[in-house]
């Protein structure tokens, strides 16, 4: 019996696996950081290559043009109603309350060179000497008054320290002339004069002063928010471009006309700029009418208030012997003056009062050029005449002056103050309005989104 061997084959070794490290076992309840996505999107989900990152976009896209809508037009709003509460509570009072102050003076002016005359006589007129204090004592209160109105003008203010100091020392000039004329001193007519060139050289042209720069202030202030207004179309124009541009992709994406809420933020965004060119048109059309109807007599008052004071003063001196300015000329431009107030009289209560002037003003020239033709000839009754009817005519001329511009006041006021009210409202219209329309983007948007989850 044959042993057969079997022989052991051994197989060939195995090559050795490469060691590979354990990744860390992230514990449960904490999510791996899932790696970024190529793609043209700035971020993950916000990219418009896919339809639920074409919704962020445009919405994104739709809020910032209606949120910088609403900056824009608040501000614009809230800059248009400061400017008009300022004319209804600041200029437009200061024009008026200005050519009252210069009444005053006017009025003060004439009866105290009526006390001084009647002092020549041996007797002072205590009646004249009460009017002449009242009307001083109501300029100084006035002239405090426009200070408080001017607001921060330093062209005005300084105007108006320049009235009150010419004021303070037109009142010393004329107790000075006063006590003068009542001691017979021979300095006593100069004195008078000195007192008259007072104010016709430093109370009336800082009333000018101040008229002209109310002026000013209501041009600047009437026309500021033009452009800006122009800059919130605009920018109301975008936002509804982008709300639009919103709507066609969703309709294209989703298949569906009409997206309710993106059609209520474009209402919202349309109603907010009707807002804000409504009350523009309104105060635009209010201060023309104000200016036309109120602030042009206004003006034309200022006008004549002066050539009467210029008047006034020019008889005064030639009672004193003294002649500088054609009285002529000067009744000649308040003749043109009385009659384009009456031409601009556009209501029944106008009509009356312009009328009124117009007569008052004739009386008054009539005694004015009675007065002239005296004082060459027959100075003692010149005076007599100028204390008396001279006087009182030209104090009711004044006092129908001061009820044109009462007149012209309610007018140019009303005006202002509707101007004032029609930009009370456009600033919760700029601010409620977009918010609504912010909102209902990002409902309408979310909706859309919703399919996709």
């Amino acid at each position: 019996m044959s042993t057969v061997e079997t022989a052991s084959v051994a197989s060939p070794p195995r090559p050795t696996a490469p060691s590979v490290a354990r990744r860390p076992t992230v514990p449960a309840g904490l999510g791996a950081a899932a790696p970024q996505r190529s793609g043209t999107g700035v971020l993950d989900g916000w990219t418009t290559g896919t339809t639920p990152g074409w919704y962020r976009v445009a919405a994104a896209v739709a809020v910032a043009s209606i949120l910088a809508f609403a900056a824009i037009a608040t501000a614009v709003a809230l800059g248009v109603r400061s400017a008009s509460q300022a004319i209804e509570r600041d200029i437009a009072p200061s024009l008026i309350e200005v050519q009252n102050l210069f009444a005053s003076v006017a009025e003060a002016n004439a009866a105290a060179t009526a006390v001084f005359l009647s002092g020549t006589t041996g007797t002072e007129d205590r009646g004249l000497r009460n009017l002449y204090l009242d009307a001083l004592h109501r300029s100084a209160a006035k002239t405090e008054q426009v200070a408080t109105l001017i607001g921060d003008d330093e062209a005005s203010h300084e105007a108006l320290q320049d009235l009150s100091a010419a004021l303070t020392d037109y009142s010393g000039q004329i107790e000075a002339s006063r006590v003068a004329s009542r001691l017979a001193q021979p300095d006593a007519d100069a004195a008078l004069r000195s007192a008259l060139d007072q104010t016709r050289s430093g109370i009336a042209p800082s009333v000018v002063t101040v008229t002209e720069r109310g002026q000013d202030q209501l041009d600047e202030k009437s026309s500021s928010g033009v452009l800006a207004t122009v800059a919130v179309i605009a920018a109301g124009l975008v936002a509804l471009g982008a709300l639009g541009w919103l709507q066609v992709g969703t309709y294209r994406r989703s298949n569906r006309v009409l997206n309710i809420p993106l059609v209520i933020a474009t209402l919202a965004v349309v109603a907010s700029l009707v807002a804000v060119a409504w009350g523009s048109a309104v105060r635009s059309t209010a201060i023309d009418n104000a200016r036309g109807g109120g602030f042009d007599s206004i003006v034309n008052t200022s006008r004549l208030q002066t050539s009467a004071f210029d008047l006034q003063s020019e008889l005064s001196f030639r009672l004193l012997g003294s002649e500088d300015r054609d009285v002529t000329a000067l009744a000649t431009a308040i003749d043109a003056e009385v009659g384009a107030l009456r031409a601009q009289a556009d209501s029944r209560r106008e009509d009356a009062a312009a009328a009124e002037l117009e007569q008052r003003w004739v009386r008054y020239r009539s005694t004015m050029e009675e007065i002239t033709a005296l004082a060459g000839r027959d100075r003692a009754t010149a005076i007599e005449r100028f204390r008396g009817p001279g006087l009182s005519t030209f104090n009711g001329f004044n006092t129908s002056i001061e009820s044109v511009l009462s007149d012209n006041r309610t007018q140019f006021l009303g005006g202002v103050e509707q101007a004032a009210d029609a930009t009370n409202l456009i600033p919760v219209a700029t601010v409620l309005l977009p918010v609504a329309a912010m909102l209902a983007v990002v409902v309408g948007v979310q909706r859309r989104l919703g399919d996709y989850q």
